[in-house]
């Protein structure tokens, strides 16, 4: 019987027995449950597309926005299409700062494009690298701030990833947390050796699964 590497549960005559969540993956998700699954995952979705992340509090905000005006208008490196980002980066910035608050949130988009253009500090001549030079601390400071907060929005996209594969799964009719288990397979058929105690001397054809001491053949 072909069992998927990642699916491992107890199977006697093609049906599964054991604990609760083995007799669970015998019924497939209910529609009820499906639409719970999908409807966790969109939430989590769009409490994430909504979710900003602080950067500067109050008596750093100021500090940051106006270095991050400053760097993506004269030091920012792009490559390629990231020019858009660039442009996008400089309206949300400009659209904080008049909007007159205290802290300094940012949307994630904005939060992984400024973790791109602080991890990539690039100029031309001696110039652009004085200008580098001066800004460098607060480069620094802003950088491991947001490279900390981009770490942790990976880990709950990882998370809202894995609801998305519940209900992926519950499509196909598994329960991904049972496809998930690793409960060992045992085949009906498989013998599991003779009966004998510890140290006693045995002679049975099968490897002898229940004593360290014996005379098997395997």
């Amino acid at each position: 019987m072909e069992t998927p590497e990642k699916l491992k549960v107890t199977i006697v005559n093609d049906e599964l027995i054991g604990s609760s969540k083995d007799k669970a993956f015998v019924n497939k998700p209910t529609e009820e449950e499906i639409e719970q699954f999908k409807l966790n995952f969109e939430n989590a979705v769009k409490d994430f597309e909504s979710t900003k992340y602080q950067i500067g509090d109050e008596s750093t905000a100021s500090k940051y926005i106006d270095f991050l005006i400053d760097y993506v208008t004269y030091d920012a490196c792009w490559a390629k299409s990231a020019w858009m980002g660039i442009i996008k980066l400089e309206q949300e910035l400009q659209e904080i700062k008049k909007s007159d608050e205290s802290v300094l949130n940012v949307s994630f988009q904005a939060l992984q494009f400024i973790l791109y253009i602080l991890s990539n500090p690039a100029g031309t001549g001696l110039e652009s690298a004085k200008r580098i030079e001066a800004v460098a601390n607060i480069l620094t400071e802003l950088f491991e701030i947001v490279d900390k907060l981009s770490k942790d929005a990976t880990v709950v996209l990882k998370e809202i990833q894995h609801k998305q594969d519940i209900v992926s799964a519950a499509l196909q009719g598994f329960y991904l947390e049972l496809l998930e288990s690793n409960i060992e397979v045992e085949d009906p058929d498989t013998d599991k050796g003779c009966d004998c105690g510890d140290g006693d001397e045995c002679n049975c054809e099968e490897k002898c699964v229940d004593c360290n001491n014996c005379n098997c053949k395997n």
